[in-house]
């Protein structure tokens, strides 16, 4: 909250953050993302923010306030400019954690605790099995990937009647 204030206090816009990033980019090579509120991709306009991601070298996105399941909004434009849009799982996600694992791109954020970002003395004593599940989510799939690349080869060269297909 502090940092919204000072934000707002010395009159930082969203275009004063891209000139920033930009600017960072020159000198650092590691991937950059973004993690903000859904209000101010928004009101800066959907196409026009995820175009000046890409502009200024901006890789991903994090949007903790936009449920798994109202991302395609978000997902799709920001896929359009070769924007990862990164899924969240939290420790709530229970019954959600395959689905919204199976279905990331990019990476997975994965949400050590509930409440307001800062300082913590201790993390969810569910971490360990929280990153656990979502890395079996992952493994199976990327098992499954190489078995259907696997089949996909064989199958190239092989030919087969209809009727077998």
């Amino acid at each position: 909250m502090e940092a919204n204030i000072r934000a707002l206090k010395n009159k930082i816009t969203t275009d004063h953050v891209f000139d920033m990033v930009a600017e960072i980019n020159k000198e650092v090579s590691i991937p950059l993302v973004f993690m903000t509120y859904a209000n101010v991709v928004y009101s800066y306009g959907i196409d026009r923010f995820f175009e000046r991601c890409k502009e200024t070298g901006i890789c991903g996105i994090i949007l903790p306030d936009v449920p798994f399941e109202e991302k395609a909004e978000f997902e799709d434009a920001a896929s359009e400019y070769s924007v990862e849009f990164v899924s969240m799982v939290a420790p709530t996600s229970e019954d959600r954690i395959d689905m919204i694992s199976s279905d990331a791109k990019g990476f997975i954020y994965i949400v050590s605790s509930l409440g307001v970002t800062g300082t913590r003395k201790e993390l969810n004593g569910n971490i360990k099995s929280l990153v656990e599940r979502v890395r079996k989510t992952l493994m199976y799939l990327a098992l499954l990937d190489l078995v259907f690349l696997h089949l996909s080869r064989l199958l190239r060269w092989q030919t087969f009647p209809m009727e077998q297909l």
